[in-house]
This record gives structure tokens, C-alpha cells and sequence, in this order.
């Protein structure tokens, strides 16, 4: 049923094309059928924080960080949100 668009999707994610992602999710956020919008605007907005702490050679500023955390708060339970503030105080994602 949403083949295509979950293909366009991927590749804007693939691409790194986040504003183009979130927006073309938009519209599905007021339909009621199967695609959970709120769940993948969640990853989507997870998937580009993480990308930002793990980004060491671009550094990205403290209030880029801070207002991709506030944009996916809303999206979150508290733990996860916990969990993803405590991203900020790891030195690598990785863990080696």
C-alpha cells in the first residue's frame, strides 16, 4: 500500500534530506490508516540527532543539539528522552 512512498522516504533519510523527510510525513499525520506518522516522524527526528552528536568533524553547535532534542520530546517517553540526553555526555556512540 505504501510502497513508493516508503521508498521516496528512505532515500530522503539515505540522503540526508531531514526537512524534505519530516515534511513529506506531514500529510500522513491526519490520515488514520496504518502508517504510524508520529512513530516515524519520532525516528526520523531520533535518526537526525544521533547523526549530529556522532557527526565529529562537523562538531554541530550546542543549540542545534538542544533544539533537536526539544523537536523530539514531544515524539518520546521520558526514559527514551533520558536516554538520548545522556547521548550528550558520551564521547562516541559506538562504544569502542
Amino acid at each position: 500500500m505504501f510502497g513508493q512512498d516508503l521508498l521516496f522516504l528512505r532515500n530522503l533519510v539515505l540522503d540526508g534530506r531531514w526537512g524534505d523527510a519530516e515534511r513529506f510525513t506531514q500529510p500522513f499525520m491526519s490520515t488514520t490508516s496504518e502508517f504510524n506518522a508520529t512513530k516515524v516522524m519520532y525516528h526520523l527526528q531520533r535518526q537526525r540527532f544521533l547523526e549530529l552528536v556522532a557527526g565529529q568533524e562537523l562538531k554541530p553547535e550546542v543549540m542545534e543539539l538542544v533544539n533537536a532534542l526539544k523537536q523530539l520530546e514531544q515524539y518520546c517517553s521520558k526514559q527514551e528522552f533520558n536516554n538520548l540526553c545522556y547521548c550528550l555526555t558520551l564521547d562516541t556512540l559506538t562504544g569502542t
